[in-house]
Order: C-alpha cells, then structure tokens, then sequence
C-alpha cells in the first residue's frame, strides 16, 4: 500500500537522521537528499510550503537552484500512452514554484550539465517507434524552452536503446549503444568519441575527480557486463571490470569521490557491490538480500538503494555497505541529491 505523502516525507527525515546518527564513519548530518517515490507529490520541509501532485516519476535531477523530475502524469500511464505523454517538472528550491513543460514523447532521462537540463530518449520500442519520439533534447533551466534537439547516432536499432546522459558545470556526456559520447554544450553535437566494451546501460560522472563511468551489458560479441572508468578531460579509459547483469538489464553506477557503487539483476535476486575508484577493484561489504529491480545512487552525502519489488528505500554505511536505515516507500522511489540545503521531494 502506498504510502501517505506526509508520512513518506517524515520516513525519509527520519531516514537521513538514522544515517547520520550511525556510530560508523559517515557523511556529515548536515547533508540532504531529495526523493520521488514513483507515484509521489512534491514538498518542502517547511509547514508553509508547496505540495505539488505529481505521476509515475522515470528520472531526477537536481542542481542549486531547481529539483527537475520527469515524470508521467497520473491517468496516462501505460508501457505506450505513459511514455507519449512524459513530462517535465521545475521546482525551485529557494520558493517552491513549480514550472512544467511537455509533453517529451519517450524521454527517460534526465541530467543537469553546462547550464542547460537534458533530456535522453532512444529506441525503447524497436520496429514500432511512435510519432514525435525525442531522440536527446536540450532545454532552458529556467523557462524549460527548447534549445536544440539532437538526433540520436543510428545504432542497434534491433534493440531497445536509452541515451544515458551525465554532465557537470561545462561538459556533457552521452552513453549510446556501443559508444560513449562527448557532446558540445551548446549545439549537442558529438567532439569526440570512444567505444564501449558493450550496449550502454547506465553512466555516473564525478564531477571532484573528473572521473566518468559506464555501466555496459553485453553486446553481441560478448555476453559479460562490464563497468568502464574514463578520464573526463582526455576521455581516456583508466579502468575496465567485469561485473554481473549481463542480459538482464545490465549494471547500474554511482560514483562519489573514492567509491564505485554497482547495482544489478542476477535473474533470482539483485546484487550490489562496492569497488574502489581507482582500479575498479571490489571492495568486501555486508551483504544484503536485494531483489531484481535494486538501484543504487550517491546523493545528499549518502549511499542510497531503492527496491521497486520490495517496496524499500535505504540507506548504506559507506564503508561496509550494510544498510543503516530503511523504510517501505511504494516502488522504492528515484533519488538523487546534493549538500545544498534541505531541498526534499516526496
């Protein structure tokens, strides 16, 4: 059962508390995350701020100024009519003043990088690609105006493809089928490239270290998913390692400073490893029964996990990866975060 919104938003303050009160090393109290469960409303801590019903949330991005989610609105989801009528939404972070654009016909992510908000599509439905589908569109961060509309490289289109998307204060990265991509700020169009040991299934840049990584699946030349390490400035690659989700999904990544997290389906139950920034080599942490739809994130100065089949959002210790805190929250919820203020969305 879902969840009450007001009750979701005390679970997560309460959340961040435990983690922040744990006796084991952590990120500071002071940090804050922002979440969306995937039927969820928007809001502030304060008793005087904005709640803003939104729909099935696919993605999150949060800078200094704004919380953006992409979301479908309620009473138009589907696996087809949801991903035609995409939305979406601003919320400032200083008024709560929410502004929303769309709709973005199969958009499923979204990422904050060089002064603009970017949208990725893909080929999510081979063979049946629908009218008006955006490929990579980038937008104004304040009025959400269109800017430029990028077509997407022609790629595998036997296969379903998402344009994975990460970008700092000047650059802006792509993961698309088989290649990684540095695209131009303005324009969107591609200055340099390099391949991918696979297809693209997920990316996470951090920005402190200038660091970039890919989660790929497998391609057709090969069966095993890898996570792949780059260099932002050169895009050289440092690091490649084997890892697990090869045919079903493939990995998911979050980075923050010495830490690689990895979240993936193993067909019987999820898996999530810790590995070591520099070299990609594991690092041992406790573990923890997860199903197939576990995602990780760094946000907010925490390790995060959600459990869409579980129904569980949580927080890790950082250093042996046992979950601190957890609480039920319908589908597990999206988060992403920064250390800004208290900026919280439900």
């Amino acid at each position: 059962m879902r969840l009450p919104v007001a009750l979701a938003a005390v679970s997560m303050i309460a959340l961040s508390s435990a983690c922040a009160s744990s006796s084991t090393p952590g990120p500071s109290p002071q940090a804050s995350s922002s979440v969306i469960p995937s039927s969820a409303a928007v809001s502030w801590p304060s008793p005087t701020a904005p709640r803003v019903a939104l729909g099935a949330v696919a993605d999150l991005a949060v800078s200094s100024q704004a919380v953006y989610a992409l979301y479908t609105p309620a009473g138009t989801q589907g696996k087809l009519a949801g991903a035609m009528n995409t939305m979406l939404a601003r919320i400032d972070r200083g008024s709560g003043t929410v502004r929303k654009a769309g709709p973005f016909p199969g958009a499923l992510r979204i990422a904050v990088g060089a002064g603009s908000v970017w949208l990725g599509g893909g080929n999510q439905f081979p063979g049946a690609r629908y009218q008006g589908a955006i490929d990579v569109v980038r937008l104004d961060p304040e009025s959400l105006h269109q800017l430029a509309s990028i077509a997407l490289p022609a790629e595998l289109a036997q296969r379903a493809l998402v344009a994975e998307i990460a970008g700092t204060a000047d650059q802006v990265w792509m993961a698309y089928g088989t290649q990684l991509y540095q695209l131009d700020s303005t324009t969107g169009a591609v200055q340099s490239k390099q391949s991918l040991a696979g297809i693209a299934a997920s990316i996470a840049i951090d920005s402190t270290t200038g660091r970039l990584y890919v989660g790929s699946d497998g391609a057709a030349t090969q069966t095993q998913a890898t996570i792949t390490e780059w260099d932002t400035p050169t895009l050289r690659r440092r690091a490649l390692a084997p890892t697990g989700g090869a045919g079903l999904g493939g990995p998911q990544v979050a980075a923050a400073g010495n830490d690689v997290w990895v979240a993936f389906a193993t067909g019987m139950l999820g898996q999530v490893e810790h590995r070591r920034a520099s070299d990609l080599t594991l690092v041992p942490m406790a573990q923890h029964q997860y199903t197939n739809s576990v995602r990780v994130y760094v946000a907010g100065g925490f390790v995060w996990t959600t459990d869409g089949m579980a129904n569980e959002l949580a927080c890790l210790d950082p250093m042996t990866g046992a979950p601190r805190a957890s609480t039920t929250l319908n589908l597990g919820g999206v988060v992403a975060g920064d250390s800004v203020g208290p900026t919280s969305v439900r």
